[in-house]
């Protein structure tokens, strides 16, 4: 799957996504739109929040599961099976926002 457009993102205007790529022509990387509802300017500002931190999320998300994997109680107890749903759901983000299945440890890039 292709990469997403590099982080940080942030909302430009009330709608627009832009990525802060230091470049002197503005990256919209998206627009949060919102059809026939009552509060669409307040959801599509919210929407739009956020989508922006989409890539922030998604890198906090790597970074907590890696340390969880490292150090979590994983047994049949009632602990380590509630972690363990938790870690699967967080594995199902991951490729949910990727295309990618998330493995620990994560899988060599392969160069071409």
């Amino acid at each position: 799957m292709t990469k997403h457009t590099p982080g940080p993102w942030f909302v430009n205007g009330p709608y627009h996504i832009q990525a802060d790529l230091k470049t002197q022509v503005p990256v919209i990387v998206g627009q949060a739109l919102m059809l026939r509802n009552d509060n669409g300017a307040r959801v599509r500002e919210a929407n739009a929040h956020l989508i922006a931190a989409a890539p922030e999320l998604l890198a906090a998300l790597r970074d907590l599961l890696t340390r969880a994997q490292l150090g979590l109680d994983q047994s049949a107890t009632h602990d380590g099976l509630t972690n363990c749903d938790a870690l699967a759901a967080a594995r199902r983000a991951i490729t949910k926002a990727t295309g990618e299945e998330w493995t620990y440890p994560p899988k060599a890039k392969e160069t071409t």
